[in-house]
């Protein structure tokens, strides 16, 4: 799973909780600035899947008439929050079974492929 990927579900979850708690305006900060790009823009090459179902979310938040703003902070500058989630972005990325079911898109399938690919390649 890539780190777009991790970042994007992270983004997911956070809209998740608050239709959930259903509370008032709220920021959400993350330090990928692709993934914010893709926001804005409303689309990506990677991952459109995961972009889609973020922006059902945020239509239904702003049907609640709730708002939610976006932030991208500056990431290694020794935010101590950033820095606690880039690590568990990281520990994620690399645990073979996840808490919640992502599946694997096109690219990220091929990358795989190839990576498993390349491992018998040099074994045999």
């Amino acid at each position: 799973m890539s780190v777009f990927t991790t970042e994007l579900v992270a983004i997911l979850w956070a809209l998740g909780w608050v239709e959930e708690v259903k509370r008032g305006d709220v920021f959400t900060c993350s330090d990928s600035a692709a993934a914010l790009m893709a926001l804005k823009g409303g689309r990506s090459g990677a991952r459109p899947d995961l972009l889609v179902e973020i922006l059902i979310i945020l239509k239904q938040i702003f049907k609640l008439g709730n708002t939610v703003g976006f932030v991208w902070v500056l990431a290694h500058i020794g935010v101590v929050r950033n820095k606690k989630a880039d690590m568990a972005a990281k520990r994620t990325i690399n645990r073979k079974n996840l808490d919640i079911e992502v599946r694997y898109e096109g690219a990220e399938c091929k990358s795989l492929i190839n990576e498993e690919t390349v491992k018998l390649w040099q074994k045999g």
